[in-house]
């Protein structure tokens, strides 16, 4: 894929990262990406920006859910989380974009990193259910909220 210059090809990129295909390919692309900041695009990309975390972010809470509803062992709950974990890496990845001004950089960074905390302290509440106490620690000692940058 090659990097993205213009807000249509950067949109394209965006809705292909929305869609889960070749997030890794997606990413390399971006990170070398450019975009002329005129007036009027940078609210745009950055409100499509936002559109895409947020739809990844509802997919994802979605499907840990499921995952964590059906896991029989401590091992599918502990790749599940280090899943989660990844996927928060890859948001994080996205709206680190260097074309990204720096406001608007540290602004999403804060609302991916918000967004784990929240996702492991509701995760931490969901597991306290468990009388044995081994779900509230797996979950604990797999925190989601440990983003790799």
């Amino acid at each position: 894929m090659k990097p993205p210059t213009t807000y249509s090809e950067w949109a394209d990129a965006l809705d292909l990262f929305q869609a889960g295909t070749n997030d890794d390919e997606v990413l390399q692309a971006m990170e070398q990406g450019d975009l002329s900041w005129s007036s009027g695009v940078a609210e745009r990309f950055v409100a499509r920006l936002r559109e895409t975390c947020d739809a990844r972010m509802r997919q994802l809470g979605e499907r840990q859910r499921r995952i964590m509803q059906h896991a029989t062992s401590e091992r599918q709950v502990v790749e599940s989380l280090l899943g989660y974990r990844r996927e928060f890496a890859k948001l994080h990845r996205l709206v680190s974009v260097p074309t990204l001004p720096e406001s608007a950089r540290m602004a999403m960074q804060k609302l991916i990193v918000d967004c784990a905390s929240q996702a492991q302290s509701s995760l931490e509440e969901s597991a306290q259910h468990d009388r044995s106490g081994r779900l509230a620690f797996l979950v604990r000692s797999t925190s989601v909220s440990h983003i790799s940058q």
